[in-house]
């Protein structure tokens, strides 16, 4: 292990299994609406029951429509994936001194092949699943032109359990570029599509925005942090708060929170009846007025 990555592993490893003050990071709660809750001095939820999922394997389907650059869909849905695996595929220090993976996996399911409603924010057809779409029609939330994407999450609000979650690329009003492409010139702005998708999945697996410097979660990343200076590969890295918040929520060898409220037929969605266990949701739009993270430039 280098000077670095072993400084980094130590520190991790301090703040792991240490006072959990040093955490930055922040995590999404049973409060709702968002915009509304009280917060802490570092910006986290300060009421509310985190969310968590019943959990650690968690299931996810990528819509059959992969957008207005479906012209390359494999490429589209290795990006989609890349994104997801980013946060899967981190290893975090143990009490030992040794490394080890997170307990966080994605299953990949069938691809969904409902119709996608320009007007329509949230149809009964999907709200159930964990699924990844893009919205090329129109977009159905507030401030289109400065919500690059948008992740929902739909919970128990007694026990912060999620059910499923839905995570929105507005491909209506924004172009995305694939890892190999180069940004386009011309007063077009791009969004590179693997860091974008990797911000949404932070919300997807129950985080909210952070302070921290670097962090992917940051709530106005062009404008609080410097990746969008950088190659692209180094724009879609986590930063250590990011590896410390995934390896806190999924440590190695943990199974999950469990959900007492689950009918037993298996998935994520599966959580029980409305009726006996009400059931919030959360938008956690990716904007300029709320929650945002990427703020559109003017085109010219």
């Amino acid at each position: 292990m280098n000077p670095r990555r072993a400084l980094v592993a130590s520190a991790l490893t301090a703040l792991l299994f240490g006072s959990s003050e040093a955490q930055a990071f922040c995590r999404k709660t049973t409060c709702t609406p968002a915009d509304s809750c009280p917060r802490s001095e570092d910006g986290c939820l300060s009421t509310g029951i985190p969310l968590r999922w019943p959990s650690n394997e968690i299931d996810v389907a990528f819509h059959e429509d992969v957008g207005l650059i479906n012209a390359r869909p494999a490429e589209v849905l290795a990006a989609l994936r890349q994104a997801f695996h980013v946060w899967s595929d981190v290893t975090c220090p143990t009490a030992s001194g040794a490394t080890q993976r997170t307990s966080l996996r994605f299953r990949e399911r069938e691809q969904a092949t409902f119709p996608i409603n320009p007007v329509l924010a949230e149809p009964e057809s999907y709200r159930k699943s964990n699924v990844v779409f893009f919205r090329d029609a129109g977009w159905p939330y507030r401030t289109p032109d400065a919500t690059i994407a948008t992740t929902r999450v739909q919970f128990s609000v007694e026990t912060g359990i999620a059910r499923s979650a839905q995570l929105e690329l507005n491909s209506a009003n924004y172009v995305f570029t694939l890892p190999d492409e180069v940004p386009k010139t011309g007063g077009i702005r791009t969004y590179d599509l693997v860091a974008v998708a990797t911000h949404e999945v932070g919300h997807f697996i129950g985080l909210d925005h952070s302070r921290a410097p670097e962090s992917i979660m940051a709530e106005r990343y062009c404008e609080q942090a410097t990746r969008c200076a950088r190659p692209p590969i180094e724009a879609r890295r986590l930063a250590d708060d990011d590896v410390l918040a995934v390896c806190s929520l999924f440590p190695p060898g943990s199974r999950g929170a469990g959900n007492p409220e689950d009918s037993g037929s298996g998935g994520c969605s599966a959580s029980g009846s409305a009726s006996s266990s009400p059931v919030g949701w959360m938008t956690l739009l990716f904007g300029a007025a709320t929650l945002s993270w990427l703020r559109r430039r003017s085109r010219v």
